[in-house]
């Protein structure tokens, strides 16, 4: 939370205090709506995090996990295969 959010929420305490409640009433209504849309803004961001993360993920296959045929290899592979044998 930013000074602008405490400023308000002292601003909803020295309401009750003086005994302004439609003024605390507003104030507070105004208060847990910024918090849903921040709630809803962090899991919007958070989600979308998630799906760059899941799209960046390698999917490459372990040269291992191949047909032997030098043809079907990646080229990545043929490299390490033409040594090996």
């Amino acid at each position: 939370m930013g000074p602008i959010e405490y400023m308000i929420e002292a601003a909803a305490i020295i309401s009750a205090i003086i005994g302004h409640w439609d003024d605390f009433i507003i104030i507070m209504l105004l208060l847990i709506f910024n918090v849903t849309i921040d709630l809803w803004q962090s899991q919007k961001a958070s989600s979308a995090l998630a799906a760059l993360k899941k799209g960046m993920a390698p999917k490459l296959t372990p040269c291992g996990m191949v047909s032997t045929k030098r043809s079907t290899l990646p080229p990545w592979c043929l490299a390490t295969s033409s040594r090996s044998g």
